[in-house]
């Protein structure tokens, strides 16, 4: 394999700095062209609605940078991810949530070859649209939405409206897609994109997640699925355990996330592939997720 590496690369001497730091960006971006699996999301094919913006970071590095240093990321803070107003410091909360959600999907992304940095920002930012309240919180303030008349609050519709409207980050569309699609799990036990969508076909989906908050949007990308299948990984594995009648007999509650997510992961990767161009689960695992 041809290598492409920063110690190989010398800067011509009548280089302007932006033009060295141009230099190094194509450098990275060849270098995904090596490692990235072909199915995987290219930053060379980054698309922003506004236009590109010229920078040395990747585009979707640059994406995940924009989405921690915003307000809305910041106001994770507090807001817990299922049950609330109760006194334990280790219910899991939204700010959590989202890094555990990265971690998984970007050690599963970095084995299948996809993007590690799309995984990320997709992970990191899926969840701003959350009211507090866990998701009763979402429930009531999608009657109070209604009764006023502006109709149905659906979470991953609003994670799309701040990034665009209310704090603009001038994201690319794989990031908001993996935003609005992330919700809804498994209908099967594959999880497919819908490769080759447009911001016209974007814009489309919202209009149709308003009218139906409960449908199941699949994302554009294999990043995207697999942050969808992260997001209720990560659920699965801190809020509902003792739910779980299908774990092996005398799991000790030790380590019980950790059982709970092995078997997710190794299911995962058995019946995912590395030449189609989609993400599986077992048949045995796929109703609880």
């Amino acid at each position: 394999m041809k290598k492409s590496n920063l110690s190989g690369f010398a800067p011509a001497a009548d280089q302007s700095n932006q033009e060295i730091l141009f230099s190094y960006r194509q450098i990275a971006e060849n270098k995904e062209q090596e490692l990235l699996h072909p199915k995987a999301t290219f930053s060379k094919n980054h698309s922003r609605l506004n236009g590109p913006e010229n920078d040395h970071r990747l585009a979707y590095k640059r994406d995940v940078d924009r989405i921690v240093h915003s307000k809305a990321y910041s106001r994770y803070v507090d807001k817990t991810q299922v049950v609330y107003l109760v006194e334990n410091d280790h219910v899991t909360h939204r700010g959590l949530h989202v890094q555990l959600v990265s971690s998984f999907a970007r050690g599963i992304a970095e084995i299948l070859r996809l993007n590690l940095d799309l995984v990320e920002a997709i992970a990191l930012g899926h969840d701003v649209g959350h009211p507090p309240f866990g998701h009763e919180g979402e429930g009531y303030l999608s009657e109070l939405s209604q009764e006023y008349g502006a109709g149905v609050f659906a979470h991953p519709w609003q994670s799309c409206r701040l990034f665009s409207e209310i704090e603009p980050l001038n994201l690319g569309l794989a990031v908001y897609d993996g935003f609005l699609c992330h919700d809804g799990g498994m209908c099967g036990t594959k999880l497919q994109p819908v490769f080759g969508k447009s911001w016209q076909d974007h814009f489309k989906e919202k209009e149709q997640k308003l009218k139906n908050p409960d449908q199941n949007i699949w994302p554009g990308t294999l990043e995207g699925c697999l942050v969808k299948l992260c997001d209720t990984m990560s659920y699965v594995g801190k809020i509902i355990l003792y739910k779980c009648v299908w774990l092996p007999n005398h799991t000790p509650k030790r380590g019980l996330s950790l059982v709970v997510l092995n078997l997710i992961l190794i299911s995962f990767l058995q019946n995912s592939t590395f030449s189609i161009d989609y993400l599986g689960l077992s048949l045995s695992l796929r109703p609880r997720l």
